[in-house]
């Protein structure tokens, strides 16, 4: 049976949008661990399993007091948010790592369907600014004590899940089911994917 290792425990699924944190929370419920989502947010083309998301999420950093209903769940907050989670808390941070190119690439679809996209935009100049956030937040990550922080490469876990299902039991140290966390990776909603090289 799933049990948080101790009461002020959270999981995070964190990372930068488009970067694969729906599919680690759809693999985090398959495989026992409850999650704190409220279904606000529909599915759709992009995100067809839906995005397991909490509206309440977005309240941070002004609003805190809702970390304790997530107690022992895991709940998807977005990379920019993670400096302003409470200390009150301990936090397992599970962070999704995607090649910028094909996260940028998937943003920009997204943001095209809604004629949000800026097609002046310069891309190389967002992949460094993300480069930028993200070692702020590797950096920031490192030096909390409550918070242990494992990152987990989203295409190699397109390409081995059942070798990253367990490398995620091992981080939460919490007996998951690994094969069924395994099952829900689906190769074919792998788009906007840069070529190796």
């Amino acid at each position: 049976m799933y049990m948080p290792k101790q009461l002020s425990e959270i999981y995070v699924v964190s990372g930068l949008p488009r970067s694969g944190t729906s599919l680690m929370m759809q693999m985090l419920q398959a495989g026992g661990i409850p999650l704190f989502t409220d279904d606000a947010r529909p599915a759709d083309n992009n995100n067809p399993r839906g995005y397991f998301e909490h509206s309440l999420v977005k309240t941070l950093p002004g609003r805190t007091d809702w970390l304790e209903q997530a107690r022992g769940q895991a709940v998807k907050v977005i990379s920019y948010l993670l400096p302003y989670l409470p200390d009150t808390f301990n936090y397992q941070i599970i962070f999704m790592k995607r090649d910028l190119d094909e996260i940028i690439r998937s943003q920009n679809k997204m943001l095209m369907e809604f004629n949000q996209h800026d097609s002046n935009g310069d891309e190389a100049l967002v992949a460094q600014e993300f480069r930028a956030h993200l070692q702020q937040v590797f950096t920031y990550c490192k030096e909390k004590k409550n918070i242990e922080l494992r990152t987990i490469p989203f295409r190699d876990l397109i390409v081995n899940p059942m070798y990253w299902a367990k490398e995620v039991k091992t981080f939460l140290n919490l007996t998951l089911n690994v094969e069924r966390m395994s099952r829900e990776v689906a190769p074919h909603l792998y788009r906007n994917r840069t070529p190796y090289h």
